[in-house]
């Protein structure tokens, strides 16, 4: 593989060449890495070295001449497939060309087994019964339309990033309350068409945020080292960057990647992380869900243009803000993820609008809690509530 990027370069001593490696478990990914690095250098790049993130702005800083560019595939066998780039403005945006193009395979055995994460457990039996408000706090005066949670610094915790029209802002429950870590403006160009109301979307994976809001022409990913980069499309969590049709505040299903079944027209969509489970609520406030091996969807009517999947002690659960009353407060209600979407949980009175939900580990407790941004628009308040 590496003989293949020399060829390509043509006189590699004069070169420094960077590799990045994806689609891993973490160990993987930085062993990997560092293998083909080494095998760079004893080849005669002039220096080879790891880089964490695809980011542009980064390799450009280290002064890199020759990106390597890999993604690992793992089924019955581990697969290397990936490009050599020359360094350019943006070498993995759509249009870049590749020098070469790169694969390697091997047996899929012990030592590479090794580095699995171990097998989720099998699905739980639901469990029916109150939810449990595990806490929950005033945040002021913000707009939230899409919330996320993970773990952003690499210190096991989890963070909750949330999404307005105009600003990013991360939050950790320090035990009682909520605390503001970080607020990062959205930039650049307007967007030439909105729809016709404000869109938001926001993902944390693999301690990389993604965010896009309907005002600008583009989104931005903020890596974990702090540098950031302009993106495409909205970022669902586990679900992947939708394009927001354009002038209205809902989704086409042609318009996501990866390819997924999903409703022709919908409002928001996310899916079971760890898990091959995903859902989604169209415009009409139909919840579409499909569970792990299901191939049809299940639905149930009268959900809310919120949503978040998460796997609670009660089982796979699929939960939504719902309205009750028009004047009313929202209420959140959890349904198993099996046929039928019984309601295993709900919480009602809450003080305001469900303006986005998320699931995550957030209190430490190596348990999974949903997230809810509560809004009362009229006294421009926001509250995050903790349940499970």
């Amino acid at each position: 593989m590496v003989d293949e990027a020399r060829a390509a370069s043509g006189s590699p001593a004069g070169l420094d060449v960077a590799v990045v490696v994806g689609g891993a478990p973490a160990k993987l990914r930085d062993d990997l890495a560092a293998l083909v690095a080494g095998a760079a250098e004893s080849a005669g790049f002039r220096s080879a070295r790891q880089l964490a993130t695809r980011n542009d702005a980064a390799a450009i800083r280290a002064g890199i001449d020759l990106v390597i560019d890999l993604e690992v595939v793992l089924g019955p066998t581990a697969r290397l497939d990936g490009n050599a780039f020359r360094l350019g403005p943006a070498p993995w945006r759509e249009g870049a060309v590749a020098i070469a193009h790169l694969h390697a395979e091997a047996p899929l055995d012990g030592e590479l087994r090794a580095y699995l994460p171990a097998a989720p457990p099998p699905p739980r039996k639901p469990a029916a019964g109150p939810l449990a408000v595990r806490g929950s706090g005033p945040v002021g005066d913000v707009a939230v339309l899409a919330l996320d949670v993970g773990d952003l610094d690499g210190d096991g915790r989890a963070e909750i990033a949330g999404a307005t029209a105009e600003e990013i802002v991360v939050w950790r429950w320090d035990g009682q309350r909520f605390v503001e870590l970080r607020r990062v403006r959205f930039a650049g160009r307007l967007a030439a068409v909105r729809p016709r109301v404000d869109v938001a979307a926001i993902e944390i994976d693999h301690g990389e945020l993604r965010a896009r809001s309907s005002r600008f022409a583009d989104g931005v990913r903020l890596a974990a080292d702090g540098t950031s980069e302009p993106m495409d499309g909205f970022p669902l969590p586990a679900i992947g960057a939708c394009s927001l049709e354009p002038g209205v505040d809902w989704f086409r299903d042609a318009g996501c990647a990866p390819s997924l079944p999903l409703p022709p027209r919908f409002s928001v969509a996310a899916g079971l992380r760890g898990r091959e489970a995903h859902a989604a609520v169209d415009p009409d406030r139909t919840l579409w869900a499909w569970p792990p091996g299901e191939g049809k969807p299940l639905t149930a009517r009268g959900a809310g243009a919120q949503l978040a999947l998460a796997a609670l002690e009660r089982g796979d659960v699929v939960a939504t803000g719902d309205g009750v009353e028009p004047g009313t407060a929202d209420a959140i209600v959890v349904r198993a993820l099996a046929p039928g979407l019984p309601i295993v949980g709900r919480i009602d009175r809450l003080p305001g609008a469900v303006v986005a939900l998320g699931a995550g580990d957030v209190d430490g407790d190596g348990q999974v809690e949903l997230v809810a941004a509560i809004r009362d628009r009229a006294a421009g308040k926001t509250e995050l509530w903790m349940v499970r």
